[in-house]
């Protein structure tokens, strides 16, 4: 899909090089787009990179962003820089549109990333407690909560750890 710069540059590009009434069509719609957008023809034609902070809470969300700024600038090997004191941010040197076009991907996807996260761990603590049978003796079997769709992933968590080793008691129980 491409962004909202690249079409508009290739919309211009179309409205300088095309035939008479392919060049007026383009023009007319490239006035359009700017509009629509609130963007200036010096504002496309400019490539000029700056150096813009992100900052994140945990690594993996750090490799969610690192993601979403390769889609934009479309470069699976980007490079990003960071302080060595400076911990939970980093620098990566883009255009202005790239840096917003960027942040955008960046809060759709970090906000599904989280849910997500949130979603699966529930699960897979729900898996461990019943893998590890870590429950009150006097507490009632076959009591469940879980809607069916909670149920599915916990099924799905729970297979992933039945090859984790289990606790076993060392001490006789009490009499």
């Amino acid at each position: 899909m491409d962004t909202i710069i690249e079409r508009l540059k290739k919309v211009k590009e179309l409205a300088d090089r095309g035939e008479a009434g392919e060049a007026l069509a383009a023009k007319a719609k490239l006035m359009e787009l700017l509009k629509k957008y609130n963007i200036s023809l010096e504002d496309i034609e400019t490539d000029i990179t700056h150096s813009y902070k992100f900052r994140y809470a945990f690594s993996d969300e750090k490799k969610v962003m690192l993601q979403c700024i390769s889609k934009v600038i479309d470069d699976p090997k980007m490079t990003y820089s960071h302080y060595k004191d400076k911990k939970k941010e980093f620098f990566v040197k883009l255009t202005e549109w790239q840096y917003i076009e960027s942040l955008d991907l960046i809060k759709f996807h970090l906000k599904q990333y989280r849910d997500e996260k949130k979603r699966k761990m529930r699960a897979l603590f729900q898996a461990y407690l019943n893998r590890h049978d870590l429950f009150a003796e006097s507490s009632e079997p076959g009591k469940s909560k879980m809607s069916p769709e909670d149920y599915a992933e916990f099924v799905r968590a729970y297979e992933g750890l039945l090859d984790s080793e289990t606790y076993a008691k060392k001490l006789p129980p009490k009499s």
